[in-house]
């Protein structure tokens, strides 16, 4: 990830508390100064708000909040409303509030951006269900932006596509890793082949009672600076997930 704004990337913040530092090495900030497009999931606002209103909140506003509005605190629905954040309420209870927020990414890169990389942060706390709802809508938006990756403070997770498509990685070793998987959820992965790990995959299949490669690692050499490149070809999608350890 650049430290620079980057034009194609958008930024959601689910209803997760939110690990704010008030120091740009933060893994908050360095997502929300990297996105030019910022969305609050509902709830979402309240987290923003507490991690940003003792320093700096005004500089933390989203452009948009949105969902079925059932969570987010009215004076704080107010603050941000006073402050310029369009909200838009979403009643639907077919789908949830990320569901909601990528679909309100996907309709403001169709209208104004070219199509983005989507940073969804708070994707993996709280509740198990919840956890597998942000797995979900990598699957279910997975044609509609140039990628989606999930965060936390300690791990993300990214969709690899299947069809014996070649998915390059670029990884910054002083950011993320070693520890690395690769799960087949959702459906068996008949072979994969993989490359840049110390236990590389070489055409086994993948399903969840028989082989899934966790607690793997990335191949770095001993002071390695540069970038670690992971390749992935798989018969079906793979669920791509590193740890975070470092932000510099």
């Amino acid at each position: 990830m650049e430290n620079d704004r980057n034009e194609k990337m958008a930024l959601i913040i689910l209803n997760m508390p939110i690990q704010a530092s008030g120091s740009s090495k933060s893994l908050f900030e360095r997502l929300w100064q990297c996105a030019i497009f910022r969305v609050c999931a509902d709830g979402g606002a309240n987290r923003l708000y507490d991690a940003t209103s003792s320093t700096h909140a005004s500089s933390f506003v989203p452009n948009l909040i949105c969902g079925d509005l059932d969570s987010i605190q009215p004076n704080i629905l107010q603050y941000y409303q006073q402050l310029g954040c369009k909200v838009e309420r979403n009643p639907d209870q077919d789908c949830n509030d990320l569901e909601k927020s990528l679909s309100a990414v996907a309709a403001a890169q169709d209208s104004s951006m070219h199509k983005c990389n989507v940073c969804v942060y708070g994707a993996f706390d709280g509740r198990f269900d919840q956890t597998m709802a942000s797995i979900q809508s990598l699957y279910k938006f997975q044609n509609q932006f140039d990628s989606i990756t999930l965060y936390n403070e300690h791990t993300t997770a990214k969709l690899l596509q299947g069809d014996g498509i070649l998915n390059t990685i670029r990884i910054r070793s002083k950011e993320e890793g070693p520890a690395c998987g690769l799960l087949p959820i959702g459906s068996k992965c008949d072979w994969v082949y993989t490359s840049g790990l110390v236990w590389n995959l070489n055409g086994e299949a993948m399903e969840f009672g028989g082989l899934v490669s966790t607690s793997n690692q990335l191949s770095i050499q001993e002071d390695e600076e540069e970038d670690v490149v992971v390749t992935v070809r798989s018969s079906h999608p793979l669920i791509w997930t590193t740890e975070l350890h470092h932000w510099k």
